[in-house]
Parts: C-alpha cells; sequence; structure tokens
C-alpha cells in the first residue's frame, strides 16, 4: 500500500471534499493519484539539496507545475487564508525545526475533525535519518518532529506502517503551541515505536477506519507514561520558529587592494531576486577588488559595478565583461537571455576578483564603488548549479553531455511516440478495415473472372455449334445438288 491508498481510504470512508498537497518540488507527488472532487498543490522552497540527478527531474516538474506555487509554510498559510481542507497531505523536507513549524502550522488549514498526512515518519535504518541530507534513502528527522507533536497530542495522532510510515493527526482540540527544543534518538523511539509514534499495521488502520472507529484506536494506542527519552536539542531555540524564513541572509566580503595594503568591507545580502546596491569606500589609489561570497548556495546577478565620486560622477565603470574577472575561485557563470548569471559551487565560499583600470590619476577621495547586485533565491541557485553540473562542468565529458540531453528529451519524445503510437494504432484499425474492403472486392473480382470465363466457355462451345451446324448445312446442300442433277437426267432416258 502507498500513501495514495490511506489518502483515498480517508476521502472515500469520510466522504471528504477538498485536498491540499504541500510536497518537495523535485518529490514524487499524489496529485494525479487522488481521487477528490477538490485539489490544490503547492511546493515548498527546498533550499538543503538538489545535484545534477535531481535538476532534470526538477526542470522537468516545472514543465506541469508553475513556479509561482512554490510557497514557505508562511506564504502557504496567507495564500489559502480564509479556506480550510478536508485532508492535507505534506511530504517535508525532513529537517527540524522546519518540520516541527509546518505541523504547528498546517492544521490552520483544515477544518475541525480534518486529517493531516505526514509521509515518512518511520525509518527504518539509522543511517537514513541524518540531519543533513545525502545520496540515497533519506527520511531526515521527520519522525522525530512527529513523535514530539505526539507526545502533546497522544489521542490525536498515529503512523501507518507503509511506505516508510504515513502520519496521521485528526485536526480536534489539538495542543499547537507546544515547546519544540527537544529531541531523542532514533535507537529510543525503534525501541517502542507503539508508544511513540502510535504505530500500527495498514490493515488495522483500515479495519477501524471503515468501521467508524477511527477515534477508538486513536486512544487505545500507548504512549511513554513518562515521556523518557527526551532531552534538550543542541543549539536550538523555541524563538528559531519565530523567524521569518522566506528570505536566506548571507554576508558578502569585498577586499580592496592598494599599494597601502588591503581592506575589507562587509554587507548583508538578502537571497530574495530583490535588486541591491553595495557601496564600498575606496582608495585613491585602489587596484583591485575581490568579492568573496560567505553564504551558498549564492547564485546572483551583477547588474552593474561604477567607481562614482561623492557628486555622482562616474570614474569607472565595468563594461559587463565577464572575462576581465581573474581568479575566480568556486564561481562558474551562465548566460540566460540578458543576464549573466554567477554561482558557487562545492562547499567552500565562492569569490571573484577584478582590476579597476581606467584611471591612472587614481580615484577621488570620496570615491565609491558601487555594485548593483540581484542576488537570487536559493532555490534558483540550486537549479542553475544542478543544471551546470549536468550539461556544463568541465568534467563531464561530451558524450555524457548528449547523453544528458537525449535523456531530458526522453519525455517530450516518450509523449510524442505515445501521440505518434495513437494515430499508428488508429490507422491499423482503418488499414484492417481497408483489407477486409479488398479482400472482399478480390473476391468479388474472382466470382466476376469465374462468370466471365464460363461466359467464355459457352461463346466457344456456341461457336463450335454453329460450326457444326454450318458443316452440316453445308453437307446437305451439296446432297441437294446431286439429287437435283439427278432429277433433270432422268425424264430424257424415258423418252428414247
Amino acid at each position: 500500500m502507498t500513501k495514495a491508498d490511506i489518502a483515498n481510504s480517508f476521502i472515500h470512508a469520510w466522504k471528504l471534499k477538498s485536498y491540499l498537497e504541500y510536497n518537495k518540488y523535485d518529490g514524487e507527488n499524489l496529485y494525479a493519484d487522488v481521487n477528490c472532487p477538490e485539489k490544490e498543490i503547492a511546493f515548498i522552497p527546498e533550499v538543503s539539496f538538489l545535484d545534477a540527478g535531481t535538476a532534470e527531474r526538477l526542470l522537468y516538474q516545472a514543465r506541469i507545475f508553475a513556479t509561482r506555487q512554490i510557497f514557505s509554510v508562511e506564504e502557504l498559510l496567507q495564500a489559502y487564508s480564509g479556506k480550510k481542507f478536508d485532508i492535507i497531505f505534506f511530504d517535508p523536507v525532513h529537517i527540524r525545526p522546519d518540520v516541527d513549524y509546518a505541523l504547528r502550522a498546517l492544521p490552520s488549514l483544515l477544518k475541525d475533525g480534518g486529517v493531516l498526512l505526514v509521509h515518512d515518519c518511520n525509518p527504518p535504518r539509522k543511517e537514513w535519518t541524518d540531519r543533513v541530507r545525502k545520496f540515497g534513502p533519506w527520511v531526515g528527522e521527520t519522525f522525530k518532529a512527529f513523535a514530539l507533536f505526539r507526545r502533546y497530542n497522544p489521542s490525536a495522532a498515529m503512523v501507518v506502517d507503509e511506505d516508510f510510515g504515513v502520519g496521521i493527526i485528526v485536526n480536534r482540540n489539538l495542543t499547537l503551541d507546544y515547546p519544540c527544543s527537544e529531541d531523542i534518538e532514533f535507537e529510543t523511539v525503534s525501541a517502542d515505536k507503539r508508544s511513540y509514534l502510535g504505530l500500527c499495521s495498514y490493515d488495522e488502520f483500515t479495519a477501524h477506519l471503515n468501521e467508524g472507529r477511527l477515534p477508538e484506536l486513536l486512544t487505545s494506542l500507548p504512549h511513554p507514561e513518562d515521556n523518557s527519552g527526551w532531552h534538550p536539542v543542541t543549539g536550538q531555540r523555541d524563538d528559531d520558529l519565530t523567524v521569518d524564513r522566506r528570505v536566506e541572509l548571507g554576508k558578502c566580503r569585498c577586499v580592496v587592494t592598494s599599494p597601502a595594503g588591503c581592506a575589507a568591507h562587509e554587507r548583508d545580502l538578502r537571497y530574495d531576486s530583490m535588486a541591491q546596491r553595495l557601496r564600498i569606500p575606496l582608495p585613491s589609489t585602489a587596484q583591485a577588488v575581490e568579492i568573496q561570497f560567505s553564504c551558498g548556495p549564492a547564485c546572483f546577478i551583477i547588474q552593474q559595478m561604477d567607481v562614482l565620486d561623492g557628486s555622482g560622477f562616474v570614474h569607472w565603470k565595468w563594461r559587463g565583461d565577464l572575462s576581465r574577472w581573474h581568479s575566480p575561485a568556486n564561481v562558474r557563470y551562465v548566460t540566460v537571455g540578458l543576464h549573466q548569471i554567477l554561482f558557487c559551487v562545492g562547499t567552500e565560499p565562492g569569490s571573484i576578483s577584478f582590476n579597476l583600470d581606467g584611471s591612472t590619476a587614481g580615484f577621488p577621495p570620496d570615491a565609491q564603488l558601487e555594485i548593483g547586485i540581484v542576488p537570487l533565491t536559493p532555490v534558483t541557485g540550486q537549479l542553475i548549479g544542478g543544471v551546470y553540473d549536468a550539461f556544463e562542468a568541465p568534467h563531464i565529458t561530451s558524450a555524457q553531455k548528449r547523453i544528458s540531453a537525449l535523456e531530458w528529451l526522453a519525455a517530450d519524445l516518450a509523449r510524442q511516440l505515445d501521440e505518434a503510437n495513437a494515430l499508428v494504432r488508429q490507422w491499423d484499425r482503418r488499414l484492417q478495415l481497408a483489407d477486409g474492403l479488398v479482400t472482399e472486392r478480390d473476391l468479388q473480382l474472382r466470382e466476376a473472372a469465374a462468370l466471365i470465363e464460363e461466359r467464355d466457355r459457352r461463346i466457344a462451345l456456341a461457336d463450335e455449334f454453329v460450326r457444326a451446324r454450318d458443316h452440316e448445312i453445308a453437307i446437305l446442300r451439296q446432297q441437294l445438288a446431286e439429287i437435283s442433277e439427278r432429277v433433270d437426267i432422268q425424264p430424257a432416258s424415258t423418252a428414247r
């Protein structure tokens, strides 16, 4: 059984009418598999992980669902304010405290008695529960957030032991203001999943659901009496959950080099795809500038770089030539339309350097370097970096690039092939009908040919009969002539 089966079981048993899915943008969504009259879908702005392998799937996803459907939890609550759903399916990014915050916030979008389904609440292996996302199977810390939710709502939460554990939360008299700064170990939960997670089998769940006894099952599931095993989360505070998570913050460090030495200036960056102006004071003998980005995945557009004096007069202007930059560290760039987008690669901070050439007399004392920069949202940076890694990275051979490109076209080709196959099947049916008509025509032609052959045979027989008759007539005429001659001769002999 799958998570979609559990969602459809609720919809069928409780006659639910409205469904909201809040899923990862590069994940496998249930939208097409859920049978509900009214359906909505929104996506989590995942910023923690994206590689070349998932970039193509994400791009394919972007062709089906609009990127404007990507919402943080705060934006989701705002986008659907005033609307309530019967059932919500939530497939989190599996990182705390984000999952804790979502579990406390999403019930506000449910009707009274509505259902929140949460995926990946029963990890089978400890190595799949690392806090940092990694390659291969990974369910992160969602099970901890769900266990904590159930600690404060024991009669409203349970987990069905299917598809890595599907958590069920019934929205009725929930406690949502509990502290989230508590942690628990995988071994502790695994030793007593029935108590910590409210784990039950799919058969047990469906039997109670179909008989209308799900509340009875929820209240009968045990939970640790003393809530043992919980301990404070290291380095996390409850007020972390009140931070506006819609904007990723970072630092930009500009190092100006002159004959007198180097001077560093730090500026804040907001990765929200909005233009920002950074102003860096320059000494009159400034020679070069290095820009260091400390927040990754850094992805940005450089709109302009000018050296201005106090009156706004431009003493030096960057012409947009990226080739003039030297010694880039962990930075790549791609051209998208009219923009040249730079992004950091790897795990180390990126930096770019360029010379302030063009002024032999030096700059005025009040000169400033003004940088027009658009720091893009992290998910955009991840996407562009993943696409670059898939198609442009120097370590990938031309053959591999062509293979990746072909794989990327496979989805379109598959759709076109399906349409072509449908047309072929249609024409096959028409050809079969035509073949039937041709076969019938051939049969009729063969019958006509047989009739013609029979006619020709009869005509030949008639011709033969006519020739035989003519021959008999000729014989009769000859005999008649001979008789006539005898009649003429006989009277003369009698007279003598």
